[in-house]
């Protein structure tokens, strides 16, 4: 009876070691380039200027390639019918753990510091280059 119970302990041990799936690691450079991104949130210097936006500035998307391209959309509707429907900019991970990238659009680099990157979101914070003041942007897809 000892032999059995002892069996059917290594059994269970067996099986749950080998049939547990491990959670596969995603890089950030799969996670950021993965799909477009929405902003949902954004704050200056602690206030909600998110909550300001036009329809038509909630809409817009931002889209990284693996390439180091990124693209922000205007979306369906645009603020102006003037602006451009997209815009092209470049972007690059900083350091070894990839939680800082440089965007840079018409000569001006932006450095963002990653807080959160998943599968669905992403959190990042920067200065903006014009008035020196932290901006928070959260976004979906």
């Amino acid at each position: 009876m000892k032999i059995l119970n002892l069996l059917s302990l290594l059994a269970f041990v067996a099986i749950t070691t080998f049939a547990c799936k491990k959670d596969a690691v995603v890089d950030n450079t799969t996670l950021i380039t993965t799909s477009k991104w929405k902003l949902a949130a954004q704050t200056t210097a602690g206030v909600d200027t998110y909550a300001s936006f036009q329809a038509c500035e909630k809409d817009n998307t931002l889209a990284f390639t693996t390439d180091g391209k990124a693209t922000e959309d205007e979306g369906a509707t645009k603020c102006a019918a003037g602006d451009p429907q997209s815009t092209t900019l470049t972007w690059a991970f900083t350091g070894t753990d990839k939680k800082t990238v440089i965007l840079t659009a018409s000569g001006i680099a932006i450095t963002c510091t990653i807080s959160e990157l998943t599968t669905t979101s992403m959190k990042w914070q920067y200065t903006n280059p014009f008035d020196n003041k932290v901006i928070t942007e959260s976004y979906t897809h």
